[in-house]
């Protein structure tokens, strides 16, 4: 479905429409459609999966956002985060330029050819050359990949900044030791342990001890069938 394009949309914001998918479709097709008619909104929209999921983009004046918007929430569709987004963009294991790739980069260790982005039958474009002998007579030797943790979910970005100290005192903490014993177990005071303590929860945005067993525990953080 495509109407005449008018202008451009200056804000992008994800929006997550997997509450009852055909529904919702249904009565944004349907809302725009009638919207586009009356001449209050002229847009343009495109089936677009890039995603791995059914999805639109919408071509508006930057003026009509405003309108789209509330069409939108009508309809039952919720405003995703960009947080949001970006998680879907890894999972489909589409690159972002200049967070997963550079000038550096051989379209074919960016997954190019399996997404479908390289044409090597239609026109020309500096690189093609090299782009092509790569495909039919070689390899690239790396390849940006996607790791999906199927039994536990990743640990949290916190622990990248824990010192070797904190990861050590943390896995005491895990072993059930107290303040004092892990004190005595690593020879230093109660006070420089309660520091620590402070640190590692506050890096890892936790409320408590409690909270920091619970998190090695779901996440495998140590293997802690190790004395």
């Amino acid at each position: 479905m495509y109407g005449k394009v008018s202008g451009t949309m200056t804000e992008e914001t994800p929006f997550n429409p997997c509450s009852k998918k055909g529904e919702v479709r249904a009565k944004i097709a349907t809302s725009l459609i009638n919207e586009w008619k009356a001449g209050a909104l002229t847009a343009m929209i495109a089936r677009a999966a890039d995603l791995d999921v059914d999805g639109f983009d919408v071509f508006i004046p930057a003026d009509a956002v405003g309108t789209l918007k509330n069409h939108f929430h009508a309809a039952g569709v919720n405003a995703g985060s960009r947080e949001t987004w970006e998680i879907a963009r890894i999972e489909a294991g589409r690159p972002e330029w200049g967070v997963d790739m550079d000038d550096s980069t051989l379209p074919q260790e960016a997954n190019f050819d399996e997404l479908g982005a390289i044409s090597y039958t239609k026109g020309c474009y500096i690189g093609q050359e090299t782009v092509a002998r790569v495909h039919f007579r070689g390899h690239v030797n790396r390849f940006l990949r996607r790791l999906r943790f199927v039994t536990r979910p990743a640990p949290p970005k916190g622990v990248d900044e824990l010192t070797a100290r904190e990861r050590e005192i943390l896995r005491l903490i895990v072993a059930g030791l107290s303040n004092a014993e892990i004190g005595s177990e690593l020879y230093i005071s109660d006070t420089t342990v309660k520091t620590h303590v402070t640190h590692i929860l506050q890096k890892l945005d936790l409320r408590d001890r409690v909270q920091a067993v619970v998190l090695a525990y779901e996440t495998g953080l140590f293997d802690l069938r190790q004395p």
